[in-house]
């Protein structure tokens, strides 16, 4: 592993940004963040999850002492990459953000002047938007039990203040965390080698009592699923649609235990089968009914082969 540094020795905020294959778009992002961001002091640590595109060549070349530069020597995964750019971080607060997103505002000045001003913020969100302009899905509420989700669908939804709403969990494209809570529950699982790792670290957050927040007045656009679609083998897809189904089982089975995990698969099962016979019925393409008899295979071998879940160090 390898360092590039020339970095602040204090900061209000340490960007870390995980890239994998996609210079031109983590040169953007870089661009992005230098020519946006405005009032706070921070740090930017680009942590390489082994790229072959030259990206970490790029950085050093281009933004100098300006960027810290982690070069991995393999694809270490979301949870495990992250982690090494916390480790070497000195921000009050950490921003998890991918490599394919652009700043359009100051956002990380708002979302810091936010989180100053809530001493109960652990975890802060903001707006994102597709390439398009349209916006994405920025948060949601966790993974719901069983009989919690039959008793949301009779209860209303949380509205938005000012732009400002308590949510369950923010995505995992840009997420800004207090260092504090992050010493108090321990950093990224590194079982969830990518998805569904920011859902189970929110959990932990909200469990010890912190909040998580959306701001919608910070504004970031993130160019969604190129990180994972820069390679169209159909392979490596059902690869990553495999490992999101098994990681959310993980997340039952780790949070709330065997037999809500077992519903979950029943329910998985039951949708997927729904699918399946709707496909034959209207003959669709049998590369999208091949598709869904693959992940109710992913759903057999997982009853066989549950996930292990050992225990978390903080």
């Amino acid at each position: 592993m390898q360092k590039n540094k020339g970095i602040p020795q204090q900061v209000d905020l340490s960007i870390i940004i995980l890239n994998s294959n996609n210079k031109d778009l983590l040169k953007r992002c870089l661009l992005s963040i230098f020519k946006k961001t405005k009032g706070i002091t921070y740090e930017i640590i680009v942590v390489d999850n082994n790229s072959q595109d030259r990206s970490a060549e790029m950085v050093k070349k281009e933004f100098k002492d300006k960027v810290m530069v982690i070069e991995g020597k393999e694809n270490l995964g979301y949870s495990k990459g992250n982690n090494l750019g916390i480790k070497e971080s000195k921000g009050r607060y950490i921003i998890l953000l991918n490599e394919d997103t652009e700043v359009m505002n100051n956002a990380f000045k708002i979302m810091v002047d936010f989180i100053d001003s809530n001493e109960k913020a652990g975890v802060v969100g903001c707006t994102l938007y597709n390439s398009d302009l349209t916006k994405q899905e920025a948060y949601n509420d966790f993974y719901p039990k069983f009989f919690e989700a039959i008793k949301k669908s009779f209860m209303k939804e949380e509205s938005e203040i000012e732009g400002i709403k308590k949510v369950g969990y923010v995505k995992g494209a840009a997420i800004l965390l207090r260092r504090t809570t992050l010493e108090q529950v321990g950093l990224l699982d590194e079982q969830f080698f990518i998805f569904s790792e920011e859902i189970d670290l929110c959990y932990r957050i909200n469990k010890v009592g912190w909040d998580i927040y959306f701001v919608s007045q910070g504004k970031i656009m993130h160019h969604s699923g190129v990180s994972s679609r820069h390679n169209k083998d159909k392979t490596v897809a059902y690869k990553f649609r495999r490992m999101a189904l098994h990681n959310m089982f993980r997340f039952y089975l780790k949070h709330y235990g065997t037999l809500e995990m077992n519903i979950l698969k029943i329910k998985t099962f039951v949708k997927l089968m729904r699918d399946i016979i709707t496909l034959i019925s209207k003959e669709k393409k049998r590369e999208q009914l091949g598709e869904k008899l693959e992940l109710l295979k992913t759903i057999f071998e997982e009853v066989v082969n549950t996930p292990r879940i050992p225990t978390l160090k903080k």
